[in-house]
């Protein structure tokens, strides 16, 4: 891990720690998705198996 970075579970306000982000790495479910994309943050999905 890099200095900066942070790996976290669950996040109580998820959409105002999103849309902080420089960077999103998720899993690809919906609602994240779509609050990435309403707050404009790069992101990298990863699909669930």
């Amino acid at each position: 891990m890099r200095r900066g970075m942070c790996v976290v579970g669950f996040v109580p306000g998820l959409p105002a720690v999103l849309a902080a982000a420089d960077l999103a790495v998720a899993q690809g479910g919906l609602s994240t998705c779509l609050e990435l994309t309403a707050a404009c943050v790069s992101c990298l999905y990863v699909p669930l198996r």
